[in-house]
């Protein structure tokens, strides 16, 4: 957690920054401000394809730990369209596992994620209501 607080004094105004921010707050457990943060990249038409990814997966963690599972649905949703438009892998790889984690549906190809992006994930989802608590894991 004392790494995660240092990257919210991050101020440059840029999509990368917001995008680390927008994550930072989401597994820390303030959800309105990883929302925030994650509206600004989306807002940003500077934003690179996997700020965006990011940013939604950030954002769809926080919103259905608020109860509001719709939007969360709809956030992973864009997310994972935006990562199979682009064709990167990796990012295809985190949305779905993502939310599989966070909603607690059939989870994506999880194996060829490192351990960074297991925490990532476990981090964003540790406070939805629908995580099983079991960590990312390889769905079919």
């Amino acid at each position: 957690e004392e790494a995660l607080t240092i990257l919210l004094d991050v101020t440059a105004e840029r999509p990368y920054s917001s995008t680390v921010r927008a994550v930072a707050h989401g597994m820390l457990g303030d959800h309105r401000r990883a929302v925030e943060f994650a509206d600004l990249v989306v807002g940003d038409e500077g934003s690179s394809y996997l700020d965006r990814v990011l940013s939604e997966v950030a954002a769809g963690s926080a919103m259905s730990a608020l109860g509001e599972d719709d939007g969360a649905r709809d956030r992973f949703s864009r997310a994972r369209e935006t990562a199979e438009r682009a064709g990167d892998e990796v990012a295809k790889s985190i949305a779905a596992c993502a939310a599989g984690t966070v909603l607690g549906s059939e989870l994506g190809d999880a194996e060829h994620l490192g351990p960074g992006w297991h925490r990532v994930i476990e981090g964003l989802a540790r406070t939805s209501p629908h995580a099983d608590g079991q960590g990312v894991g390889v769905g079919s």
